[in-house]
């Protein structure tokens, strides 16, 4: 598996390798970042689907990859660890509301219980995000 942070600082080597090249061995990537080249492609696959970069297999190992104006503006604006952050913080937010309107709708007393135990797992399972 790959965290957020590994995602971002994959994005900041492929922006730097991109100057030089555009074809390298996906295991270069894998290497360089200790992790399995198989979610090396996943992750590539899956900045190709989000638009970041136009990505293909080539042949023995090696993809050939083209940077979007995406790339570098997610990449400016602080990629995945940002998105996580902000998730962190918009639910966070929603629990502190909720928790907020509970006394003004005692007649809603158990919904909003029953709110604020998913809104309390939620921020717990948070804590595990990288």
């Amino acid at each position: 598996m790959i965290n957020s942070y590994t995602k971002d600082e994959i994005i900041g080597w492929l922006i730097n390798r991109l100057e030089k090249a555009n074809q390298f061995r996906s295991k270069e990537i894998a290497n360089a970042f200790n992790v399995n080249e198989r979610f090396v492609r996943l992750y590539l696959v899956q900045l190709h689907k989000m638009q970041i970069i136009e990505y293909s297999e080539i042949s023995d190992g090696y993809v050939m990859v083209h940077p979007t104006m995406e790339l570098y503006d997610f990449h400016s604006k602080g990629g995945f660890t940002v998105q996580d952050e902000l998730l962190k913080k918009n639910i966070e937010k929603l629990y502190l509301e909720i928790e907020k309107l509970k006394p003004h709708f005692s007649e809603k007393a158990e919904l909003f219980a029953n709110l604020s135990t998913i809104g309390t797992a939620i921020i717990s399972a948070l804590k595990f995000l990288p």
